[in-house]
C-alpha cells in the first residue's frame, strides 16, 4: 500500500493519526518501526485521497485533512486543531449521511459528500468554527455559525439553542452583525485579552445583536427563552449611528466590557435589561436608553461626545455608581 510502504490499510490510517507528531519521533505498526523523518511530507495527504476509512474513534490533524477523508456514517473523528495542532479549534465530529446540511465553519463535507458534523456541549468555542484563525479575515459568518445565528428558535424549552459561545484571547475582526439568541452567552477571555476590530461604517448596522436570529436577510427577535449576555470583550470601532451593542429583548445582560471608538457603544430598548461594569472610551454616544426598567452599574463613560442619553418614552431607568470623564457636550441627558 502506497509504494509498499505500509502492509494494510490500517497501519496506514494509524500513520495518518500519528502524523501530528514531530520529525524524527518513532511510530510502529505490526512489529515496523518507522519515523517521520524518513517519510514523505505529503504522505498523509496522499493516504487521505486515496482510503475510504471505516474505523471509528481516529483524529487528524485539522479541518483541511478532516475534509480530505472519506469516512464512512457513524465515524467519530478528533482533531487537534482548526488549522493548525493547538490553536484552540480542536473538536469531535460525528460523521452523517449525505444530505446532512453543513455551514463550512462548524460542519464540514467529506470527499464522498458524506457531513463531519461538529459534537458540541453547553460550551462551544468561536475557534471551532474557523475565527480568529486568520489574520484580517472577516469572522463575522464564523460567530453566527457558533451562535447558530440562522436556525429556528421555538423558545423557552429550545435547548438546541441553549450554550455559552466562548471568545479565547485573540484578534477578531467584524463587518457585519452578530446575532446573540436568547439564551446564549458570549463570552470572552476578560482584560483586553478577547479583542474584537469591528469595522469602522455609516448603515446603522449593529455589531452584536442580543436576543434576535436572522431569518431571510433580516433579524428576527427569538420568542421567549433565556436572557442573552454578553461579557468580557474588548470591542473597538463600529458604525458612526449604530450601536456596538444593542439589546431590545427583555432580561438582556451587558456586563464587563471594554467599549472604544464607537458611534453609540451600546443602544437599549424595550424593557428590563441590565449594564454593568462596563468601561466606555472615546466615542460620540456611550449608551441610549428608550423604554422602561433598565438598570445601568458601575459604568465608566470617558471622553464620550455624550456619555448617557434618555431617550423620549423612558422610564423606571437606575443608574448606579457611574462615573463620567471628560466629556466634550453632555455626561447626561
Amino acid at each position: 500500500l502506497i509504494g509498499g510502504l505500509f502492509a494494510n490499510a490500517g497501519e496506514a490510517w494509524e500513520f495518518l493519526a500519528f502524523q501530528r507528531r514531530v520529525s524524527g519521533d518513532t511510530f510502529s505498526a505490526s512489529n515496523v518501526s518507522y519515523t517521520t523523518s524518513g517519510i514523505p511530507n505529503n504522505l498523509a495527504t496522499k493516504l487521505a485521497e486515496t482510503m475510504s476509512i471505516k474505523d471509528f474513534g481516529h483524529a487528524v490533524s485539522n479541518v483541511a485533512n478532516l475534509k480530505l477523508c472519506s469516512f464512512e456514517v457513524g465515524a467519530l473523528v478528533n482533531t487537534y486543531g482548526y488549522i493548525t495542532e493547538g490553536d484552540g479549534g480542536q473538536a469531535t465530529y460525528l460523521v452523517q449521511a449525505a444530505g446532512t446540511p453543513f455551514d463550512g465553519f462548524g460542519d464540514h463535507e467529506l470527499p464522498n459528500n458524506n457531513v463531519a458534523v461538529l459534537q458540541t456541549t453547553d460550551v462551544v468555542s468561536v475557534r471551532q468554527y474557523g475565527a480568529g484563525m486568520v489574520e484580517y479575515a472577516d469572522d463575522t459568518d464564523a460567530f453566527n455559525a457558533a451562535t447558530l445565528a440562522s436556525f429556528p428558535h421555538t423558545g423557552n424549552n429550545d435547548l438546541s439553542i441553549r450554550r455559552e459561545i466562548y471568545v479565547p484571547a485573540g484578534d477578531y475582526r467584524i463587518t457585519g452583525t452578530v446575532y446573540v439568541r436568547k439564551g446564549q452567552h458570549l463570552r470572552g477571555a476578560g482584560d483586553g485579552a478577547s479583542r474584537i476590530h469591528n469595522s469602522v461604517t455609516s448603515t446603522g448596522r449593529k455589531c452584536f445583536h442580543l436576543g434576535a436570529g436572522i431569518s431571510t436577510g433580516s433579524p428576527v427577535n427569538d420568542p421567549g427563552g433565556l436572557a442573552p449576555i454578553i461579557s468580557a470583550l474588548h470591542v473597538e470601532g463600529g458604525d458612526t449611528s449604530g450601536g456596538t451593542i444593542y439589546m431590545a429583548v427583555a432580561g438582556a445582560q451587558a456586563r464587563d466590557l471594554f467599549l472604544t471608538s464607537s458611534g453609540t457603544a451600546i443602544e437599549v430598548a424595550g424593557g428590563d435589561t441590565i449594564t454593568s461594569r462596563c468601561i466606555i472610551d472615546q466615542g460620540l454616544t456611550g449608551l441610549t436608553i428608550t423604554g422602561q426598567n433598565h438598570i445601568i452599574d458601575s459604568c465608566l463613560f470617558y471622553s464620550m461626545n455624550y456619555g448617557f442619553r434618555v431617550l423620549d418614552f423612558s422610564y423606571d431607568i437606575q443608574v448606579n455608581n457611574c462615573h463620567f470623564e471628560y466629556g466634550v457636550y453632555d455626561d447626561f441627558s
